[in-house]
């Protein structure tokens, strides 16, 4: 299988280098995108091998997913990786979502931080991802341990038949919920998180009404309107 791994980035000079040269030892592409950012972001991943696609403006976590996905995909991406660019996600954990492949034949590998190393979590930020992922389960069956995660990897055929539409933070619900509705499998992995900075308090409240409002737009186009409209 060809693989690629797509990573958004924003104003991340600091940490791009690793990530994208961690994740060149276990893939055979590494995609860029650089959401509008003001320092040489762009510059450092072309250094480290990274294809980079730029956006001269920010447009948002999901917009630059969305474009990665499109370009792994014209380059022939079997299995797209997607990984922060922040440094959080140790790519050194690909070869995990890669055999799960193998083992399972399913069509996508969530990394799951429950399952995890989740220690250097606020409990805030903890106790929001929690109840925001037990909500798709009770609307449409989703089980998922960790449905906010951004490491995740998909098989080619899952962005064939979905084209996300969420720009925002949203994007992280929208393509589990959407692919369930679908009938796509999922298998999840254990993943270790670093966070280099800590939310405030009312930085996690937008952010969790966001995803919330997307778990319930997405299900309800999903599961109500699709079948009820």
């Amino acid at each position: 299988m060809k693989t690629t791994a797509v990573i958004p980035a924003h104003n991340e000079s600091m940490n791009i280098t690793d990530v994208v040269s961690g994740c060149k030892k276990y893939v055979d592409s590494v995609i860029v995108v650089d959401d509008g950012s003001k320092d040489n972001t762009a510059t450092l991943a072309e250094k480290a091998g990274a294809t980079v696609v730029k956006h001269l403006q920010n447009g948002g976590y999901g917009r630059a997913l969305t474009y990665g996905i499109k370009n792994a995909m014209e380059l022939g991406a079997d299995v797209i990786i997607t990984i922060d660019g922040d440094g959080q996600h140790n790519p050194a954990e690909i070869p995990k979502f890669l055999k799960a492949f193998e083992l399972f034949n399913t069509d996508i590998v969530s990394g799951s931080r429950f399952l995890g190393n989740f220690i250097a979590s606020q409990t805030h930020r903890r106790l929001g991802i929690k109840l925001l992922t037990m909500l798709p389960y009770l609307l449409c069956g989703l089980h998922m341990s960790d449905i906010q995660c951004g490491f995740r990897a998909y098989k080619r055929r899952v962005f064939e038949e979905i084209n996300p539409t969420d720009f925002g933070m949203g994007f992280s619900v929208e393509v589990p919920i959407r692919a369930k509705g679908k009938g796509f499998t999922f298998i999840e992995v254990p993943v270790a998180v670093k966070y280099n900075k800590e939310v405030k308090l009312s930085g996690s409240f937008k952010h969790g009404s966001s995803v919330l409002y997307a778990i319930m737009k997405h299900w309800w186009d999903t599961f109500i309107l699709q079948k009820y409209g």
